[in-house]
């Protein structure tokens, strides 16, 4: 199919959903599935699901458009699978967990994580040339070996965790509504605090290497 547009109805299963669109594929109705499959778009990519969801296979955009996946009321859980797209935003409401076992790349757009519990990233990398931004009803654990340029603005109401591998430029309002430590770590890198800042119950910052600077 060239393009997927749902205007209606639900795709439901207690399997796998998978597929592929020549340009975008809009699939936003009140979905319930168990497990998001391999989909290939060349194109923007939009799903949502009415509960809990996992994405098992790779969902790409071919670097074409911005890849959007929300579970509304439900956990998010990016577990043997990854996402990848000119952008990625990954969405979960209610007090419910995001899970990142699998590669999110946002290539050269913004990485945008929301969720109304905790983010748990337990595997993969978070990877953007531009921006990681996001938020947590609760805490945010953020600690693989990421990639990624700048972060953005962040909001939690609880600790704060964020490791990078390599340089780390701070350019949003890192905050944990003083509920929590704010820890940052660039390893091997520059960490620089520059257009952002960085607010907690308690802040670490932390760049290791021979050569590599601290900036505020």
């Amino acid at each position: 199919a060239d393009t997927i547009n749902q205007t209606g109805g639900v795709i439901s299963g207690s399997g796998t959903l998978t597929g592929s669109a020549g340009s975008t594929a809009s699939l936003t109705g009140n979905n319930t599935i168990a497990n998001l499959g391999a989909f290939t778009t060349n194109g923007a990519f939009t799903y949502n699901e009415a509960g809990n969801l996992a994405v098992t296979g790779a969902v790409t955009t071919t670097n074409n458009g911005l890849a959007s996946i929300t579970a509304t009321a439900g956990t998010l859980n990016v577990s043997t699978g990854s996402v990848a797209g000119a952008g990625v935003t990954l969405a979960n409401t209610g007090a419910n967990t995001m899970t990142l076992n699998g590669n999110v790349n946002g290539n050269a757009g913004t990485v945008t994580l929301n969720s109304g519990g905790n983010i748990n990233q337990t595997g993969g990398v978070i990877n953007t040339s531009t921006t990681l931004t996001g938020s947590a009803g609760t805490t945010a654990s953020l600690t693989g070996s990421n990639t990624v340029a700048n972060l953005g603005a962040f909001t939690t109401n609880g600790a704060f965790t964020y490791n990078n591998a390599g340089s780390l430029n701070v350019t949003g309002a890192v905050s944990t509504t003083n509920n929590g430590l704010a820890s940052i770590t660039a390893t091997g890198g520059n960490l620089s605090v520059t257009t952002g800042s960085v607010a907690g119950a308690g802040v670490t910052l932390v760049d290791t290497g021979a050569g590599n600077d601290l900036t505020l």
